[in-house]
């Protein structure tokens, strides 16, 4: 299996950067007893900016992924028996899309001290593009324009710390929006 991708990188600036990138996803269909089981197959794009200066960093990435076959592997955590664990699901043609943002900011400090600060957000959609029937507990009835299961909408981590010459004191808060615990669409 031939697996391609790339990306491009431009700098326009010293600082700013602008970038591209394709990518081929590929996912093997597991040894089964359904003979009609398909590999997870995909292809990957994202285009966006990179700021870079002595204290500060930050990205913009928007990306869009066409799931020719998306696929689902059962775990007690989506539902799944026993009996089912580890049996994988053909989902179909399925899109992804979002934007990735971070930013990092190193606060210069008195006598050599520091505080390095981060934060990262990112937006995710997604649709169904096929209709049908699944076993999965967490497809189910799957109709065109449902959203995908366990997927948030929302995702966002601060992180912040106090740093020595050799040693530092930090922590980080993340937070995950609601996420549907079955294929859909409206509010959850």
């Amino acid at each position: 299996m031939v697996i391609p991708g790339g990306g491009a990188l431009y700098h326009v600036t010293d600082q700013l950067a602008v970038l591209a990138g394709v990518h081929r996803g590929f996912v093997p269909a597991a040894p089964s007893l359904l003979a009609d089981l398909r590999p997870e197959l995909s292809v990957n794009y994202e285009a966006g900016a990179r700021w870079r200066s002595d204290h500060l960093a930050a990205d913009v990435v928007g990306f869009f992924s066409d799931y020719s076959n998306l696929k689902g592997t059962c775990t007690f955590s989506t539902g799944c028996t026993a009996m089912q664990e580890g049996d994988q699901f053909d989902g179909g043609r399925v899109h992804v899309w979002g934007v990735e943002a971070q930013a990092q900011a190193e606060v210069p400090l008195a006598r050599g001290w520091r505080a390095p600060l981060t934060a990262a957000y990112t937006w995710t959609a997604s649709e169904f593009q096929t209709a049908f029937t699944s076993a999965f507990a967490a497809w189910g009835d799957v109709r065109v324009g449902d959203e995908l299961p366990y997927l948030p909408a929302h995702q966002l981590a601060l992180g912040g710390a106090v740093a020595a010459p050799i040693q530092e004191l930090g922590g980080l808060v993340r937070w995950r929006d609601a996420v549907r615990d079955a294929a859909g669409q409206g509010p959850l």
